[in-house]
């Protein structure tokens, strides 16, 4: 995982809305594969988890409630564990503008992700 690329991009506030209106998770993949941060499936879920994470304690927006995280069955409690998810949520918390306000679109990847996991 390249740090600077992911704070680069995770900096630009045009980048993450683009990043929250993808719908699946291959569009997200190719547009990171396309800043030179190629992801597998496994990542993927870690980082749309992190991303939720970071963006709710930014305190710009709900998006899971934590009831339904809590009641997921080994998978939030073992992406939270892995060191991978602790570098993206940091870098992700360190990088974004918390004076904006992100909106998740119902049809999000993100969404989509992380519903996996229930």
């Amino acid at each position: 995982m390249d740090n600077q690329k992911l704070k680069e991009i995770f900096s630009d506030k045009e980048f993450i809305k683009t990043l929250l209106n993808l719908e699946t998770g291959e569009e997200v993949k190719k547009v990171l594969s396309q800043h030179g941060i190629p992801i597998n499936d496994e990542t993927l879920k870690i980082l749309a988890v992190a991303l939720v994470n970071a963006l709710e304690n930014q305190g710009n927006t709900k998006i899971i409630e934590d009831s339904v995280l809590s009641s997921v069955s080994g998978g939030k409690t073992e992406i939270i564990k892995s060191e991978e998810y602790a570098q993206y949520k940091g870098i992700i918390s360190e990088s974004i503008d918390s004076s904006l306000t992100y909106k998740i679109p119902q049809n999000s990847w993100i969404l989509k992700e992380t519903d996996k996991l229930q």
